[in-house]
């Protein structure tokens, strides 16, 4: 291993050089190469608070990163590094100190990260590397693997475990079936998968053997037979990787696992949460004082302000929705409805808290699909749904996941009659995108207008639009524009029984309710707070 410390001269003129001579010190360490110091230049806007504005044609490091297939370690602390030390409009902050590695030192190195020191009697801010974990790891929790669908003997487990007997109505029945499933999928993957480079590395050796060895009839016939068993587990564990990675847009072609190894690592060192800053400007520590720190806050943001309404709120709306509509979106969900919702769902998705992805329901469907279907419909028929099967993790780093469930399709399919026909997101046979043509038009017809009377545009934002949505609210609007109360049970089942838990650095922590809110990633949500928004003006 080799480490490379950078001070690098403040002077225009040396930039070229300078990156020509960091490219040759790279290319001439073929194994595992990290390079920390101060680059003197910055790869981004984001390194750069004052002074002239960050020209991206003049970003030569940002070339030689990419060139390279280098890795930024990223940063605990401060975002800057350098300071000119000038008062009010004159000072000029950045970060041009850093840490680089490449793929091989990456995956030697996985927990490493950089922290920035406080500067003393320097304009430069110390930084300091550790590779070692800050924080001890979480214990190793069950995923379902997509790689555990090419072995045929995971039927047989999956199989074997679901028909274990389980008691009560069908959703904890399902839930039973679940857990047991896990934990034979558990123990096979223990004996099956976690020894697969040992598997591979036997397999090498004996094929390396074989091939050593006059090539006979029954040597050739090995050493087919070796060749296959090692693509298979190369294979598979080409597919592990790539699972913990989600990284799904990547030709077929030659085995990627040290790409999808280190993409899942990158992102691991991306989303770490080693340290936090709470309101008051404090850095927080430690697993649990972060966890307090986060659960603290999503309380407070998931807790009712008890909202009043005014005697007219009511003719604020007008009946949109007719007993032909209700009679449609109540009806007791088909098995095919069911089926159709099961299938737009991403197979890779990030799953629930039970960690079973869509794509064990969609595989196993011969095993699971009566049972599935069968608490789906005992949702529809009781109206009520175990919290259980309404928990929520909360992820810390956004993402996107827009199923499609049977609640959502039904809504969709009767938006237009209750939203304005301005509205484009989420409505059926609507684009989005008419909205960017009309702003553009719209802006357009501004700057050319001539005269004393002028145009004006506002643009409108809220915070935390989906967090602060009270679910009284939204339950009033469905009754005012004509849902049936059976429909809007339903919705309020799905809202109101979540229990929430914070993911941090892949483990879940804390559990607590909410009082409001519509859930990110939750299909409906967007759907009720198009509907909810209009009207928000007179409820506040």
């Amino acid at each position: 291993m080799d480490a490379y410390c950078c001070l690098r001269i403040p002077y225009k003129q040396a930039k070229p050089t300078f990156r020509e001579d960091l490219s040759k010190v790279i290319d001439s360490f073929p194994g595992p190469w990290l390079g920390i110091g101060d680059f003197n230049e910055i790869t981004n806007t984001k390194d750069k608070k004052g002074g002239r504005a960050f020209a991206s044609s003049s970003n030569g490091l940002a070339a030689v990163i990419h060139e390279k297939g280098l890795v930024g370690l990223g940063f605990i602390g401060n975002p800057f590094t350098w300071s000119n030390k000038r008062n009010l409009q004159a000072n000029i902050r950045e970060r041009i100190d850093r840490g680089l590695a490449n793929m091989a030192w990456c995956l030697l190195f996985p927990n490493a990260t950089v922290k920035h020191l406080p500067a003393h009697q320097s304009d430069h801010n110390p930084i300091l590397l550790n590779t070692r974990e800050i924080n001890p790891p979480n214990p190793k929790s069950f995923k379902f693997m997509a790689c555990w669908t090419r072995d045929n003997s995971s039927h047989y487990i999956v199989e074997h475990a679901w028909k274990i007997k389980a008691f009560g109505a069908p959703p904890f029945k399902l839930c039973q079936k679940i857990r047991n499933t896990r934990l034979a999928l558990r123990t096979w993957n223990q004996n099956h998968f976690d020894n697969i480079q040992t598997k591979i590395k036997i397999l090498s050796e004996a094929l390396d053997q074989t091939q050593k060895e006059d090539p006979s009839a029954s040597n050739l016939e090995r050493e087919k037979n070796l060749q296959c068993n090692l693509d298979e587990e190369l294979k598979r564990e080409e597919s592990l990787w790539q699972d913990r990675s989600r990284y799904k847009r990547i030709l077929e072609g030659d085995l990627n696992t040290k790409f999808f190894h280190l993409t899942t690592i990158i992102k691991r060192h991306r989303n770490a949460i080693d340290f936090i800053k709470d309101g008051e400007g404090t850095w927080i520590t430690g697993t649990n004082q972060v966890e307090r720190c986060f659960n603290n806050h999503f309380e407070q943001t998931f807790s009712t302000c008890k909202p009043t309404f005014p005697p007219d709120f009511e003719n604020l709306l007008t009946h949109s929705i007719f007993e032909a509509d209700n009679l449609l979106m109540c009806a007791i969900p088909t098995d095919s409805e069911i089926e159709k919702a099961l299938n737009h769902m991403g197979s890779h998705k990030a799953p629930g808290p039970d960690e079973m992805t869509s794509l064990f329901f969609k595989t196993y469907r011969k095993i699971t699909s009566f049972d599935v279907k069968e608490s789906v419909k005992n949702f529809f028929i009781t109206g009520h749904i175990l919290k259980e099967q309404n928990h929520t993790l909360i992820a810390l780093i956004p993402k996107q996941d827009n199923p499609v469930s049977i609640l959502a399709s039904r809504l969709q399919a009767v938006l237009h009659q209750l939203v304005s026909p301005l509205q484009a997101a989420f409505v059926p046979k609507r684009l989005i995108n008419d909205n960017s043509i009309i702003v553009q038009e719209l802006w357009h017809t501004m700057r050319k207008k001539k005269g004393k009377n002028g145009l004006m545009a506002i643009k409108i934002d809220m915070e935390k639009a989906y967090d602060k949505m009270e679910w009284s609210f939204i339950l009033n609007v469905l009754k005012n524009f004509g849902f049936d109360q059976k429909w809007i049970g339903w919705v309020e089942q799905c809202i109101s029984t979540a229990t929430f838990s914070t993911l941090i650095n892949g483990a879940p922590h804390g559990l607590f309710p909410s009082s409001r809110d519509l859930r990110q990633g939750d299909p409906i949500s967007p759907f009720l707070f198009i509907l909810g928004y209009p009207f928000m003006k007179g409820h506040d």
